[in-house]
């Protein structure tokens, strides 16, 4: 049943005030949010669906841009709101990345975060009140989320870090443009792009961030109180550690043989055998009522003693799946002219991984007048 009630709450970064609403949109989502900075709002909902049978996270994260958000009007023929451009794709996956690892494991519920701007100021970019919105939305949400997600962004600007810059300011002059995301304890995703910067430097500037991410994360627990849902009872599953260790004295010298196999595809081959091999000797008979549990215990079994394997091999024996040490490097190859007719082409080949990239010149009539 949905209320009348409106909640909000609001605090000082980086000197401008943000401000997170819930109760007066979207009241039959999950978790709805308004968060505001100047005149920028984005509305973040976080909705909670079926719970599919599948084995990942069923997330889906979508930043829906509108033209009427900057007031202006589609300039395509129907004049419809199209597709979201290259920063609302970005956007969507800064949003996804720190958020997506702090989901309960087993988590396969469908869950959609949605982010759509409804004012744009061109002064206060809408993409970081969008990451710390999606966060808050699902605090307040039926989502067993642990812990809040907050985001900021730090600039240098005339030689001084500055929090939350605005878009005049990263356009002009500014020499990094580092996006901080993270919880209270530590921070989780780091994008930056920069003119040359010192390391020293790097550190000062995600201390910074970290301090402010720790008052966003504060904030989304205040909402979290005066106006989150009672959240989804839900257990991860759990594995017998007595079965794990019989696979892993079972098969474990078979995998670690098979994880070592230098060619990729070879690899995999032997990889999927033993996973094969595992399979059919804890997972009974086909015929069996319960075989596809007993089958789906066993893959997630051999998953896990794959993962420790290799993890084990790299942190401690320094050595990679493909053999290589932890500071040796692939050969790179570069091979120009690989299409004689197009107007420029390259492949670039390193160990079993290929880019072939095609360059083509328009006519002198499709020139860009600037």
């Amino acid at each position: 049943m949905t209320t009348n009630t409106v909640t909000t709450v609001s605090a000082e970064i980086g000197g401008t005030e943000i401000t997170m609403e819930t109760g007066k949109m979207a009241k039959q989502a999950g978790g709805a949010v308004v968060i505001r900075q100047g005149d920028t709002m984005v509305l973040c909902t976080a909705t909670v669906g079926n719970l599919r049978d599948v084995d990942f996270l069923p997330l889906t994260v979508d930043v829906e841009e509108r033209m009427y958000a900057a007031g202006k009007i589609p300039g395509s023929f129907f004049k419809r709101e199209g597709r979201s451009g290259e920063k609302g794709t970005l956007t969507a996956r800064m949003i996804d990345r720190p958020i997506r690892p702090l989901f309960p494991k087993g988590w396969h519920y469908e869950t959609q975060l949605v982010a759509m701007p409804l004012s744009v100021d061109m002064v206060h970019p809408y993409d970081i009140l969008a990451m710390n919105g999606a966060s808050a939305a699902l605090m307040i949400s039926q989502v067993p989320l642990p812990t809040p997600v907050g985001s900021v962004r730090i600039g240098k600007i005339d030689g001084s870090f500055v929090v939350n810059p605005t878009e005049e300011s990263l356009l002009e002059g500014c020499e990094l443009d580092l996006v901080v995301a993270g919880t209270e304890e530590a921070i989780l995703m780091v994008e930056a792009g920069a003119t040359e910067i010192g390391e020293d430097e790097i550190l000062d500037a995600l201390d910074i961030a970290h301090g402010e991410i720790k008052k966003l994360c504060a904030l989304q627990h205040e909402l979290r109180e005066k106006a989150g849902r009672e959240k989804i009872s839900f257990e991860a599953p759990s594995l017998d550690e007595s079965l794990v260790e019989k696979v892993r004295a079972s098969h474990g010298a078979d995998l670690d043989t098979a994880t070592q196999v230098e060619d990729k595809l070879a690899r995999q081959d032997a990889s999927n055998a033993v996973c094969d091999a595992i399979v059919a000797e804890y997972a009974g008979s086909p015929d069996d009522s319960d075989y596809s549990a007993k089958k789906a215990t066993a893959q997630t079994i051999f998953s896990k003693l794959e993962k420790a394997t290799i993890r084990n091999r790299i942190a401690v024996d320094k050595k990679r799946p493909d053999g290589r040490g932890a500071q040796e490097i692939r050969d790179i190859s570069i091979e120009v002219g690989v299409a004689p007719r197009t107007h420029g082409s390259a492949l670039f080949t390193r160990g079993q991984t290929q880019a072939l990239s095609i360059a083509t010149l328009g006519t002198l009539k499709e020139e860009m007048r600037l």
